[in-house]
């Protein structure tokens, strides 16, 4: 064959070999392609996935009903679900009542009400929040028929002393918080019959000196009751050794004078938060003898200075000193 003939046939095969190079690159790239696509999907799901070990935060997200109905019937096994400040209303809970093993709720800020509640009462759930949300004593009964409760938030709810006194029924209550509540000392005496708790936060409420009466008795690991009217002369009269390892007093009428029966109340405290209070240089220092002491808090306490806090560093390196509040 001569080299005229075999030309066209080189011209051919080098033709088809573009062609197929061409095809095979097409192909890649098309695949490539999906792939980012699928992969874009996956992270857009993600944004807003409830899976069987976590919950993404949805707070502040426009995310509608139907977003999350779906997200919903994509996770049958979860078991913790956060869908603060999204859009839910009480026409949404039969969809979140099918999460059967959910044991996490949180529905801060969003709009459910007691209504809403009911549709929860046969979930195994140990924590709820339900902050900043409408809810009132009325609705604390659906929350009664969930024995498994351990951790409940209702801070700046509608629930007072009577909503208290229906909890105090749950058999494994450990930690209670209600800031912002009306809730008053009767509160918490009723929660006294609650053998389990062990923290109970009520900043921002009507109690006083004796809901540390009603307290002490309970062997409770953490009390905060900042911005109360719970005073040094309370803690002297009504906490004597107790097992407290946290202690929260910020915006209370705290000074100098205090500090030693802060520690004869709790000789075994690792926190105390006691920011915008009389607290002064000098008190933080009878502090320094508190060795158990891991956190002190001091925030906004004209009388702690610069000086003074350096002072305390060196004497307990070991004790993180904070001079803001949360």
């Amino acid at each position: 064959m001569s080299k005229k003939d075999g030309a066209p046939k080189n011209r051919d095969f080098l033709v088809l070999g573009i062609v197929g190079v061409l095809l095979i690159g097409g192909f890649i790239a098309l695949t490539f392609k999906l792939i980012d696509q699928e992969d874009k999907h996956v992270r857009d799901v993600e944004k807003v996935r409830i899976s069987e070990d976590f919950s993404e935060d949805l707070m502040g997200s426009d995310y509608d009903s139907d977003t999350v109905n779906s997200i919903v019937d994509r996770n049958p096994n979860a078991t913790n679900c956060d869908l603060s400040a999204v859009t839910v209303t009480d026409a949404l809970m039969p969809k979140v009542a099918k999460l059967k093993l959910l044991k996490e709720l949180n529905l801060s800020h969003s709009k459910v009400t007691d209504a809403g509640l009911k549709y929860i009462e046969h979930m195994p759930l140990s924590k709820l929040d339900l902050s900043g949300t409408a809810v009132s004593d009325a609705g604390l009964e659906s929350i009664t028929k969930i024995p498994t409760m351990f951790k409940l938030d209702l801070s700046s709810t509608k629930v007072t002393d009577a909503g208290m006194k229906k909890l105090a029924s749950l058999p494994v209550l450990g930690i209670i918080v209600v800031n912002g509540t009306a809730i008053s000392d009767e509160g918490v005496k009723s929660m006294q019959s609650c053998k389990s708790m062990k923290r109970i936060y009520v900043g921002s409420t009507r109690v006083t000196n004796e809901f540390l009466k009603y307290a002490a008795p309970m062997d409770l690991f953490a009390i905060y009751c900042e911005n109360t009217a719970v005073t040094g002369d309370g803690i002297r009269k009504y906490l004597k050794d107790t097992k407290l390892r946290k202690l929260g007093l910020d915006h209370c009428n705290i000074g100098d004078s205090d500090v030693p029966a802060i520690m004869a109340a709790a000789p075994g405290l690792q926190v105390l938060s006691a920011g915008n209070t009389k607290i002064t240089d000098a008190g933080l220092m009878q502090l320094a003898r508190l060795l158990s002491l891991k956190s002190v808090r001091v925030g906004e306490c004209r009388g702690i200075t610069t000086a003074g806090t350096k002072r305390f560093s060196q004497v307990r390196p070991d004790c993180k000193i904070e001079t803001h509040l949360f």
